[in-house]
């Protein structure tokens, strides 16, 4: 169609990895709240938004293998206050490279 024709990819990466970070930002405030279950579902959703991204380079690669990092640090940490601050910081990182 002609709306794909037109699409900009690399604003489409921008906006991905935008929602991308959003989510985490959502997981960090339900692990404040003591929500696992929110904040495990909030990264889920951090990933599908990369994954499902009709956009690709490396915003996307990077965006999608830091959240694989998240993951695992949160499932990883026995602290998870060090651990969500880790992740804010680089999610803080993320959202400024914009």
């Amino acid at each position: 169609t002609l709306i794909e024709k037109n699409r900009n990819m690399e604003a489409q990466a921008k906006a991905d990895v935008a929602i991308s970070t959003r989510s985490v930002e959502r997981a960090m405030q339900a692990l404040d709240e003591g929500n696992q279950t929110a904040a495990a579902k909030a990264m889920q959703e951090a990933e599908a938004a990369v994954s499902s991204s009709p956009a690709s380079g490396a915003a996307i690669t990077d965006q999608r293998a830091r959240i694989e990092q998240y993951q695992s640090i949160l499932k990883d940490e026995k602290d998870s206050r060090k651990a969500k601050k880790s992740i804010q910081y680089d999610n803080y990182k993320t959202q400024k490279k914009k």
